[in-house]
């Protein structure tokens, strides 16, 4: 899926990857949402990942976006 796709999003995805199969996922039904998690949570885990998805269950990843990429602590 294209980054320009954002229309069709259905959902957004915030991962907390950890090694080991560790990892964690939260969803969220808007971009705000994606937003306002992302924030909270990058500021205590680094390896935090974002995803759209939408209703056929294609994803894009959203890190490179300026809402979602990792800022200096």
């Amino acid at each position: 899926m294209k980054i320009e796709n954002l229309e069709n999003i259905v959902k957004y995805t915030i991962v907390k990857w950890k090694p080991l199969g560790q990892s964690t996922k939260q969803v969220v039904k808007t971009y705000n949402g994606a937003k306002k998690l992302f924030n909270k949570i990058i500021k205590t885990h680094r390896a935090t990942l974002v995803y759209a998805i939408n209703n056929n269950g294609n994803h894009v990843n959203l890190n490179h976006l300026d809402d979602f990429k990792k800022r200096e602590i």
